[in-house]
């Protein structure tokens, strides 16, 4: 059975006439990653909205369908218990954090579950040494770099062991470096077993790690596809204004010229780059 089922999903935000997303069916497998892409205003942060419930039960609107993760019903779960099997990551982690350290600001959610003090600790430990930031713990957040923060927020989502991980375009603010440590993290999590759902506009990272996207235009599910097969079609993804990744932008136009190349990944791209530089 799919961990996650959206089932002829549609939603119109109050006061709008338009479906902010219409008619989405989808299923998610538990242990997959699973990017979302498509232009500004198609739809992406309205569907996973839905995932933890947001949507319907706090924000309103004109809510059809049914979405069951793990087992629970949305409509019929408290936004705060769907938290112990959906975490959530925000675009900016400034509008996350709020604690003034590292230490306070993972414990936060475990505290309020009501764990044992002994429980709480393993939680956080487990999760800032999973995500790499043991060093960070007894520091002040607001003296941490963006990437620093992003990952505070990764390790506070952990830290309550939810089934599926979902992150709202979480390198929005970030460099390149940081942007990688992200990606590391977040591979590292899925092969760990954990669900990963990302929405991006940066597809570099998310092409390479992704077992499939899910292309939105119009609200509507357009395209659910490996990345190697969806973003084969270059001419038809950049209309919709959707960032071409690296790798298959710079495959497509060798082989307009008449050379071979198929990469998948920056990695390959830097040797064959490195390749022409180094060749007599």
């Amino acid at each position: 059975m799919s961990l996650i089922r959206f089932e002829d999903v549609s939603f119109s935000y109050e006061g709008s006439d338009k479906k902010a997303i219409q008619n989405i069916s989808l299923k998610v497998d538990e242990g997959e990653f699973v990017g979302i892409v498509g232009g500004t205003g198609e739809g992406k942060t309205t569907l996973v909205r839905c995932l933890n419930g947001l949507i319907p039960n706090l924000i309103k609107g004109e809510f059809k369908g049914k979405v069951i993760v793990g087992g629970l019903d949305t409509r019929k779960t408290k936004v705060s218990e769907m938290a112990g099997t959906v975490g959530f990551v925000f675009q900016d982690p400034d509008d996350q954090i709020f604690a003034l350290d590292v230490w306070d600001e993972i414990t936060f959610a475990p505290e309020n579950f009501g764990l044992s003090d002994e429980e709480v600790r393993g939680r956080v430990e487990a999760a800032a040494e999973m995500v790499g930031i043991t060093h960070l713990l007894d520091k002040e957040t607001n003296n941490l770099s963006k990437g620093q923060r992003q990952l505070v927020c990764v390790a506070s989502v952990l830290a309550l062991n939810p089934k599926v991980m979902v992150l709202d375009e979480p390198t929005a603010s970030l460099d390149f470096n940081s942007t990688r440590k992200i990606y590391e993290t977040l591979k590292k999590l899925n092969e760990a077993g954990k669900t990963i759902i990302v929405v991006e506009h940066k597809t570099n990272f998310l092409s390479e790690n992704a077992d499939r996207i899910l292309f939105l235009d119009g609200g509507k599910l357009a395209y659910d596809l490996p990345p190697n097969k969806l973003f084969q079609d270059v001419k038809a993804i950049e209309k919709r204004g959707v960032e071409i990744p690296v790798p298959y932008l710079l495959s497509h136009k060798l082989k307009s010229a008449g050379k071979d190349a198929n990469f998948s990944n920056l990695d390959d791209v830097l040797d064959y780059l490195v390749r022409g530089l180094t060749s007599d």
